[in-house]
């Protein structure tokens, strides 16, 4: 189970929108495969990945209690 969501995670971050708001798609609005996957360097990924595990031991993940705030503006057209 954790691994499909990191799996997940890992390809909508590299194949999404780059995490910037208001960009278009990875790919254009065709898809196009070669830009898609300009992202998508698997021996790079496995040494982020590596460099990451080798500093788990940094890490605290917390589950804690969170509040949203959704502007009405959204919620209504939502």
């Amino acid at each position: 189970m954790m691994f499909e969501a990191a799996w997940n995670l890992l390809l909508v971050n590299r194949l999404a929108f780059s995490g910037i708001y208001r960009a278009n798609p990875l790919g254009g609005m065709r898809g196009d495969p070669k830009i898609l996957l300009s992202r998508w360097n698997p021996d790079d990924l496995c040494k982020r990945i590596n460099t990451i595990h080798s500093m788990s031991d940094r890490f605290t993940v917390q589950n804690r209690d969170a509040l949203e705030f959704i502007e009405d503006q959204f919620w209504y057209k939502g």
